[in-house]
């Protein structure tokens, strides 16, 4: 039992250390500005595309709805605001971008369970992206 213990115990941070933390402002902007993101849940269900612009805008399209967002980095963060109505005035939610250094184009997103509660509505507390090639068009 105890053999089994330490052996969980070392494997949980290997599994957890594929993905690498990216929080260099110049990184983030070259990851996820001007490049289209096709947003996925948890479970590989498609989520959105979404293209962000470099003033700070954003097109968010999911299957039933389109809408605008606002991006920031703020201390290493991902921060957006999604432009969904006035329950969501004033919320940012911030998310820390992280790199699967085994694939070049796949990043995920996680938030924290504080990030997560700022939301009026529920919203997913990690989200995997596909980047595509720099474009200027739409995703």
């Amino acid at each position: 039992m105890r053999i089994a213990l330490a052996l969980l115990a070392l494997a949980a941070p290997a599994a957890h250390a594929q993905w690498i933390d990216v929080t260099d402002p110049a990184e983030l902007r070259r990851i996820a500005v001007g490049r289209p993101i096709e947003v996925f849940l948890e479970n590989g269900q498609p989520g959105a595309g979404v293209l962000h612009r470099p003033d700070g805008t954003a097109t968010v399209t999911a299957p039933v709805l389109q809408w605008g967002r606002d991006w920031a980095i703020r201390d290493g963060k991902w921060c957006t605001h999604e432009r969904l109505g006035p329950d969501w005035r004033d919320v940012w939610i911030c998310s820390t971008v992280q790199r699967n250094p085994a694939e070049p184009d796949r990043y995920r997103t996680v938030r924290t369970d504080a990030e997560v509660a700022k939301a009026p509505q529920p919203v997913p507390k990690v989200l995997y992206w596909k980047v595509g090639p720099a474009t200027a068009g739409r995703p």
